[in-house]
């Protein structure tokens, strides 16, 4: 792996995402919205039901940057492919596990940016204290649940190589279901019977059970975070060698050249 190679693809990242305008209101604007509006529905909700309004205002931080950090790796890819510049990438010399390396910094660089924005907006606009009260516990839980965006991200990538461009839609999709299933708003036992298994390896629940706990009694109890921990680490078990894997067979079978017609 050469460490220039993948600053030459951060660079040709960060000049793409500045010149397609749709990455940044993907990436910044629809966040920075949404967290307006439901800043907006705090300051309104304080009057009769506070910790449902921060609750719900926190939930929605979590989940636009998550949503940010798996898209910044996807739709990177899938601008490659849509572009036809995939192909050309790779016979560069830029091997697969490079061309996955440089994304995955760039949505951390993404996702860090838009964390320190959304972070300031909450207690300087909004007064959302627990920003600062809480601070070292939110960083702890935004690093692992960016850990687990990350998984994310690389699983949903080998399954659009698998599957071919025209599943593109599946990058922007696909996280609103880890999203539901890991109950944002909602503790999972408020699920179904036949959906709690499910749900205990969601890739984000005990980032918002977590959540859930630190507004009701002000700590965060360490299991939740191990737990958040163990299942990041988890999908990116699995997420690694699956694009590896998926990336060869492509490669073999042909279908690698379709991402650049």
């Amino acid at each position: 792996m050469k460490f220039y190679r993948i600053l030459a693809l951060m660079r040709r990242d960060f000049l793409v995402m500045y010149r397609a305008k749709f990455m940044m209101i993907e990436y910044y604007y629809f966040p920075l919205v949404t967290l307006a509006m439901w800043g907006m529905f705090t300051l309104y909700a304080q009057e009769f039901a506070l910790q449902a309004g921060i609750l719900v205002f926190l939930a929605n931080v979590f989940i636009s940057l998550v949503s940010t950090t798996q898209h910044a790796v996807n739709i990177s890819m899938m601008s490659d492919s849509w572009s036809g510049s995939f192909l050309g990438l790779l016979l560069s010399g830029i091997r697969e596990g490079e061309y996955l390396f440089a994304r995955i910094i760039t949505s951390l660089i993404t996702a860090g940016i838009l964390t320190s924005i959304m972070f300031a907006v909450s207690y300087f606009v909004f007064g959302v204290v627990l920003i600062a009260t809480a601070l070292s516990a939110l960083i702890v839980l935004t690093g692992l649940s960016i850990v687990a965006a990350v998984g994310v991200a690389i699983m949903l990538g080998a399954i659009i190589l698998a599957l071919g461009k025209e599943y593109g839609f599946i990058a922007w999709s696909a996280i609103l279901v880890f999203v539901l299933l890991s109950g944002p708003f909602y503790p999972i036992s408020t699920f179904p019977p036949g959906l709690h298994e499910l749900a205990s390896i969601m890739p984000f629940t005990y980032t918002f059970a977590a959540i859930q706990q630190l507004i009701a009694t002000g700590t965060v109890s360490g299991i939740l975070f191990l737990y958040q921990g163990l299942v990041g680490l988890g999908y990116l078990l699995v997420g690694v060698p699956l694009y590896f894997f998926i990336f060869q067979y492509a490669r073999r079978s042909g279908k690698l050249a379709r991402h650049s017609w």
